[in-house]
């Protein structure tokens, strides 16, 4: 993915650039395991990211990574829940 290191996009069925096109489709990408906070893929798909950063900021977590424009696609972040582990969050950009 252009303008972003060791990102690469994954996916197990035609998108056509906008997602899957079939139920059970996976569409999504990864960074290589040196770039990831994660040693492995988690990810909660949020409505408001600012929201979400603020509420897990207030409740004892940490944000990871802010708030990152992936495209014209959403944005990402990842976080730590008070316990240390990391969980990535997503918000789908709006048509």
């Amino acid at each position: 993915m252009p303008g972003m290191g060791g990102y690469t996009l994954v996916t197990s069925g035609s998108s056509k650039g906008q997602g899957p096109t079939e139920p059970g489709f996976i569409n999504g990408g990864m960074l290589s395991g040196e770039d990831s906070p994660a040693r492995c893929p988690v990810i909660v798909v949020v409505e408001s990211m600012d929201a979400t950063l603020e509420r897990i900021s207030g409740l004892g977590g940490a944000v990871v990574s802010p708030r990152a424009s992936v495209g014209d696609m959403g944005v990402a972040a990842r976080v730590t829940d008070p316990e240390g582990s990391v969980v990535g969050r997503w918000e789908t950009a709006r048509s």
